[in-house]
C-alpha cells in the first residue's frame, strides 16, 4: 500500500462523518437538525397558510419546519415561524424545537422563501435593467 493510499483511508469520509452524527443522534435521542428525516413542511401548517397568503401551495412545501426535538447547530441561522412577528436568530448550540415552535432553518430555504418570510421586499434594480 503507498502512502496516498494509507492517506486517502485515514482520511473520513462523508459516509463516515454521517454515521458518527446518526450514531450520536441515536444515543442522545436527539434530532439533528440537519437531519433529513425532518420532512414536515410549511405547507402542513394551516396557520402559515393565513400567515403567508402570497406563497402558493407549492412554495410552502419548499420550507422545512424541523421537528420537535431537534437540536439547533451552533452558529446556524433558524426562523421561527411560530413567534409573531417571526424572528430570525443565531443558534448557540443549546438550544432544541419545542413542540410549540416552527423552526426554518435558513440553509435549508432559498433565498427568496427565506425573504419572504421576513417580509423583505426584492428591490428593483435603480440603474434603469430590468429585473
Amino acid at each position: 500500500m503507498s502512502i496516498n493510499d494509507e492517506e486517502k483511508w485515514a482520511q473520513p469520509t462523508q459516509w463516515s462523518y454521517d454515521q458518527t452524527q446518526a450514531r450520536h443522534s441515536r444515543n442522545l435521542g436527539e434530532t439533528p437538525a440537519s437531519s433529513p428525516s425532518a420532512d414536515r413542511t410549511a405547507a402542513d401548517i394551516k396557520e402559515l397558510h393565513e400567515q403567508f397568503p402570497r406563497l402558493a401551495d407549492d412554495e410552502l412545501r419548499r420550507i422545512p419546519i424541523l421537528p420537535s426535538g431537534a437540536k439547533l447547530q451552533a452558529g446556524h441561522n433558524y426562523l421561527n415561524l411560530a413567534e409573531r412577528p417571526s424572528r430570525e436568530f443565531t443558534a448557540q448550540g443549546q438550544e432544541g424545537v419545542r413542540s410549540t415552535d416552527w423552526i426554518v432553518p435558513k440553509d435549508r430555504c432559498d433565498y427568496q422563501l427565506w425573504n419572504s418570510m421576513r417580509g423583505v421586499q426584492e428591490r428593483e434594480p435603480t440603474d434603469g435593467r430590468s429585473p
